[in-house]
């Protein structure tokens, strides 16, 4: 297979932003973009840079945070997580607490029926 042959076009659907790749044998083709049935032909260059392998896509320590998970008397999971994770994480625990304390109250407030 020639060296051509192996390089990508790679772009998104103008339809359905979906991105797409062809091998650049298949320029000026005619395709069907699969996510939304858009017809379209293969552009003559790419429109998006190429994928990076995974471990060059961040720095080993690009902006993970630390992260300890844990119960008193229980133990506990020390490990490292992206800072969007981590705020994920602490807004599903923060939303838990919530929840927990109204059901606390709710039980108190409406267990006291006689």
């Amino acid at each position: 297979m020639s060296e051509l042959c192996r390089e990508e076009i790679r772009w998104s659907c103008w339809e359905c932003n979906k991105k797409l790749k062809a091998p650049k044998r298949e320029i000026g083709d005619p395709i069907e973009c699969p996510g939304c049935y858009a017809r379209q032909t293969v552009p003559a260059r790419s429109t998006r840079p190429p994928r990076l392998p995974m471990a060059m896509a961040a720095p080993e320590d690009g902006g993970t945070v630390p992260v300890n998970l844990g119960l008193p008397k229980l133990g506990s999971l020390q490990t490292k997580v992206t800072q969007k994770t981590a705020d994920n994480m602490a807004s599903s625990f923060l939303g838990g607490i919530l929840v927990a304390i109204g059901v606390i109250l709710a039980g108190m407030i409406g267990g006291k029926r006689t």
